[in-house]
């Protein structure tokens, strides 16, 4: 246990979150529980614009020229005074459906965006006029916010209030596509948990490749689409290869019953296809077996999975 103990430390990471000072989770107790929470590096695997629009399809491929980053500046309405206060614009916009609910539906909201040059602007709107304490806080790294949901929800669960029920709201305001090709889950501990992203010409520009076969529980997802699972071309090609033979052996078959003088010419024929058909068959196995390889032994990354060393 003792030599086990230092490895543990070493691949553990912990990251601080920017949280506003008037927030729920800014007491003493809810940042003991997020300091003495500890996780592994979580590696997710972030697509740039061309290989989205690969990955994703004729989705975004449809609206690829719109794109540029001074066209959804005019779209989303920041192009003067910065994305940060569209991303101020945007967690009101998803705080203001649950303001003056009735107690025992407490509602609070995070903010993850890959980058971080958005944080001076979205800073100077918090103090021109803050998003009060069910505002939870932000941060460039999902991993790293999952676990101060994660630690903020351990908390609530102490604290003397009833909070069993409340829900938490994970926040992505982009003026990109952000696409995350790494199999991911989400810690049943989060739940209940919602998730909104954001589109531009009704088109998802968020994307997840939630694994399904995990176990794990999905969160509501607003806006957020679902990756598709990968095209083998070989493996495509060798089954239309396998069928266009089948029924050429079929044809041939068919041509000589009717038409005996045929029948030297249509076996020749279903030789020829039948070899090719049988042929196809093993390469489209070989394909789908080599694509497996390659893909589907990425490990599911749980997000929001920790470990609680107090």
């Amino acid at each position: 246990m003792e030599k086990a103990i230092p490895k543990l430390l070493e691949i553990i990471e912990q990251k601080e979150i920017r949280v506003v000072s008037d927030a729920f989770n800014s007491t003493p107790e809810f940042i003991t529980y997020f300091q003495t929470a500890a996780a592994g590096a979580v590696p997710l695997i972030l697509l740039d614009i061309a290989q989205s629009i690969k990955r994703i399809g004729a989705s975004l491929d449809g609206i690829k020229d719109e794109l540029a980053i001074s066209n959804i500046a005019k779209v989303q309405g920041w192009a003067d005074d910065g994305f940060g206060t569209y991303v101020h614009r945007f967690v009101q916009n998803e705080m203001a459906p649950v303001e003056g609910r009735a107690m025992g539906e407490s509602h609070f909201f995070y903010v993850w965006n890959p980058d971080t040059d958005w944080y001076p602007d979205f800073e100077r709107r918090q103090r021109e006029d803050t998003l009060g304490p069910n505002f939870g806080g932000y941060h460039h790294d999902l991993a790293a916010i999952c676990v101060r949901m994660r630690a903020d929800r351990q908390a609530l669960l102490e604290s003397p209030e009833d909070n069993g029920n409340a829900v938490f709201h994970l926040i992505i305001p982009t003026y990109y596509p952000i696409v995350i090709d790494t199999p991911i889950a989400f810690a049943a501990e989060l739940f209940p948990l919602t998730i909104t992203g954001s589109r531009h010409r009704g088109t998802d520009i968020v994307w997840f490749n939630l694994d399904e076969d995990s176990g794990f529980s999905s969160p509501q997802l607003d806006f957020i689409g679902s990756l598709p699972e990968y095209k083998n071309k070989v493996s495509t090609g060798a089954t239309a290869t396998f069928l266009g033979c089948w029924l050429a052996c079929a044809a041939s078959g068919i041509a000589a019953a009717a038409f005996p003088p045929c029948a030297p010419a249509a076996g020749a024929v279903i030789a020829s296809c039948g070899t090719a058909g049988v042929a196809s068959t093993f390469v489209g196995a070989a394909a789908d077996e080599y694509e497996y390889n390659r893909r589907g032994r990425k490990e599911v990354q749980v997000l929001g999975d920790v470990i609680f060393l107090n």
